[in-house]
């Protein structure tokens, strides 16, 4: 984050390895931010992974697993995470399934109204830990609704999951460019079809997802929709690959003779990039 100074920082899940953590998370939580905060970074928001609340397990002399409930629940990281003033994370509706499902509007400019937001970002809970690795009916539901607002729809939009949809997000060579270090994709046990209401809608560019730690590859799923794997940023988890983040650069350009921008008069376009912790560029996509 030194190297780039992004504009927001997506924490895309497992921010923490709660079947590591026998005591309250929120300690290492707040850890989490304190060091994204101390690092320049001014704004975040974040979704839930298969461990942020996942149950704390250890195994006994004789090799017997034992695990016991996790500490800290989904509600407690959230309004932590709420509770810092560089924080974009909305707690979504609880008539649907999971915590974080929101959606967050992007403006040129923070003086701009509602009205004038130019691009939109999905957040979407692909479950897991205390609840099922999954996604619900309710879920699709909610995006179609949001998506018909008139505030927003006819937006450029892209879009954040944890737990990949399903097996489109498997590496195909004539597809897909990046790194494939998990040779596939581990996907929800239940998908109701996020990718068709993705598409449905249109003008959503992208699905990032996270979860396969081995994974940062892009993908181009259809003319309109392309799917992307993050990269490996933390020090918990498995595997040994060089640690960094995948990076999309969001740009807008005058496509219409008028004094006043608009999102109708503006042509959404982006591109992405892995940068490594060691400050290496690897893996462009555009």
């Amino acid at each position: 984050v030194r190297a780039e100074r992004p504009d927001l920082v997506v924490l895309s899940g497992d921010q923490l390895t709660a079947n590591n953590i026998n005591q309250n998370g929120t300690v290492y939580y707040r850890l989490l931010i304190e060091t994204l905060i101390d690092s320049g970074v001014e704004n975040w928001c974040m979704i839930f992974g298969n461990h942020d609340d996942q149950a704390f397990s250890f195994v006994l002399p004789n090799g017997t697993r034992i695990e016991t409930k996790a500490k800290t629940t989904r509600e407690d990281l959230v309004q932590l995470d709420m509770s810092y003033d560089g924080s974009w994370t909305q707690r979504g509706p609880r008539d649907i399934f999971g915590t974080s499902n929101y959606v967050i509007p992007l403006f040129l400019n923070s003086s701009s109204g509602d009205d004038d937001a130019v691009a939109n970002i999905y957040f979407f809970d692909s479950g897991g830990g205390s609840i099922p690795e999954t996604m619900e009916e309710n879920q699709i539901i909610w995006f179609q609704s949001t998506a018909s607002n008139n505030n927003l729809q006819n937006r450029p939009a892209v879009a954040f999951q944890h737990i990949p949809a399903n097996n489109n997000f498997m590496f195909q060579a004539n597809k897909c460019e990046g790194m494939n270090g998990d040779g596939g994709a581990a996907i929800l046990d239940h998908d109701p079809g996020i990718l068709d209401a993705l598409i449905e809608r249109g003008g959503v560019h992208f699905l990032a997802v996270g979860h396969n730690h081995g994974n940062d590859y892009c993908c181009n799923y259809s003319s309109s929709l392309h799917l992307c794997f993050g990269r490996h940023s933390g020090y918990g988890g498995y595997g040994t690959w060089k640690r960094g983040a995948h990076v999309y650069l969001l740009e807008l350009a005058e496509k219409c003779n008028t004094h006043k921008s608009t999102s109708r008069c503006l042509e959404f376009s982006w591109n992405s990039w892995v940068r490594l912790e060691s400050g290496n560029v690897i893996h462009s996509y555009r």
